[in-house]
């Protein structure tokens, strides 16, 4: 930035996903140590970035109403956090966490046509971010478009940054589908991700027991 530069070392609990204008960090698994050294790192990132930039000021100044919009989501007044996120729509300054909070409000109040919207918007956008596919083919699979979800699944596992949770949705989506194999296959590929993650392991022991492999299962 203008006023210098900083070096931020992250700790393996903590998935960084960039490009070029945004910093996504996500829990490397579901522990209590990983989330909290996830949110730890992003308030350490911000700090950085306050302290040597001013381009991220507006950007910055748009996520913290996101905050705000979430936190009135939590509390139930859905119609504060509706008109902060149309609000800050106008604005025309989509950033990766605005796209993704109002994707995830609309899904909550269940208008999946704008939360499509939004998550195909945020995909073309921010390519490289996986969380938007995964929502994306969460909406597909319950209106029982599977195939549009396994496309949408499938494009996500050729993102450099691609994790266990494609491989735990693709194995999901393909036990739905009654493709028990390729269900199996993609657990395995979860669990070689994140092995403490219990319900990786649930899941494999029910595609196991779907496939008559009662004594793998238990």
């Amino acid at each position: 930035g203008k006023k210098g530069s900083m070096d931020l070392n992250v700790h393996e609990e903590v998935i960084v996903e960039t490009n070029d204008e945004f910093i996504l960090f996500s829990p490397a698994n579901e522990s209590k140590e990983s989330v909290s050294l996830t949110s730890t790192m992003r308030s350490l990132a911000v700090n950085i970035i306050e302290g040597v930039s001013e381009g991220f000021e507006k950007k910055l100044e748009i996520n913290s109403a996101v905050e705000i919009a979430k936190k009135k989501h939590k509390q139930g007044d859905l119609f504060k956090a509706s008109e902060i996120y149309k609000d800050l729509m106008k604005e025309k300054i989509y950033t990766y966490d605005l796209l993704v909070s109002y994707g995830l409000f609309n899904m909550e109040i269940k208008n999946n046509l704008l939360a499509k919207k939004l998550f195909i918007f945020s995909i073309k956008k921010f390519s490289e971010f996986t969380k938007p596919y995964i929502l994306l083919a969460e909406i597909f699979s319950l209106e029982n478009n599977f195939k549009e979800a396994l496309k949408v699944l499938l494009a996500a596992t050729k993102i450099k940054n691609s994790n266990s949770e494609i491989e735990y949705n693709l194995s999901v989506l393909y036990k739905k589908m009654g493709l028990l194999k390729e269900a199996l296959i993609s657990i395995n590929e979860a669990v070689k991700f994140s092995t403490n993650i219990d319900v990786y392991q649930v899941l494999k022991s029910d595609i196991l027991i779907d496939m008559n492999e009662n004594e793998q299962a238990k």
